[in-house]
């Protein structure tokens, strides 16, 4: 009788044991950043850049606030993207965030003080710069300006400079805006231009300190 019940039992327990749980979909393709990306772009704690405003003639400073921060983003059947970002402490910035992209095409989008962003480098740029346009698939039409030999800027020489355009079509205002942006390997944006009805100002690197 006992030997009875206790098989009764095992086989209640053994009906009620939960299946472990099988996701109906797998993994996309991985979205990764590439090193050189993170080269032209990403940075730790201890860096800053004290920028001119060409417009006010004044300095205006952007200190490294938060960061650097990482996610990989999983999304059923869709890409893993990777994302990486930091925050500035600055009058024209806010934050510099990498999302990785297929084929390796990771780009940078750049948050300014009145929050908005702008995608204004893409990985594609970094290896094919001599491509007149690259759109980019992202918000606005994007295209690579070119690569900039010796560039000087307030009394410093740059070897390597490659600077972009994005622009925006506003269908509430007459004219498009855009921005302008220009990099420097290891050191970063050092030259922005930002256009919109309201005015163009533009902000050029005087000193820096950066970490990676």
């Amino acid at each position: 009788m006992n030997k009875l019940i206790f098989l009764t039992a095992l086989l209640v327990l053994t009906g009620c044991r939960k299946t472990p749980y099988q996701p109906d979909y797998t993994e996309g393709p991985l979205y990764s950043i590439p090193a050189e990306m993170k080269a032209w772009t990403m940075f730790k704690p201890g860096s800053y850049w004290i920028y001119l405003n060409e417009t006010t003639n004044e300095s205006d400073s952007s200190i490294y606030k938060y960061g650097p921060y990482f996610e990989q983003i999983p999304c059923g059947n869709c890409p893993v993207e990777q994302h990486l970002w930091f925050f500035v402490t600055s009058p024209v910035f806010v934050k510099f965030k990498i999302y990785g992209g297929a084929d390796s095409n990771a780009y940078l989008e750049v948050t300014t003080r009145n929050y908005s962003t702008n995608d204004v480098l893409t990985y594609n740029t970094l290896i094919h710069p001599d491509s007149s346009s690259n759109t980019s698939g992202y918000s606005g039409l994007y295209k690579c300006l070119g690569v900039f030999n010796n560039f000087i800027l307030n009394g410093n020489i740059f070897p390597e400079v490659i600077g972009t355009r994005r622009t925006v079509t506003d269908y509430y205002e007459e004219n498009n805006s855009f921005t302008e942006s220009y990099f420097a390997r290891n050191i970063g944006l050092i030259k922005f231009r930002q256009h919109t009805s309201k005015g163009d100002t533009s902000w050029s690197l005087m000193k820096w300190h950066t970490v990676q």
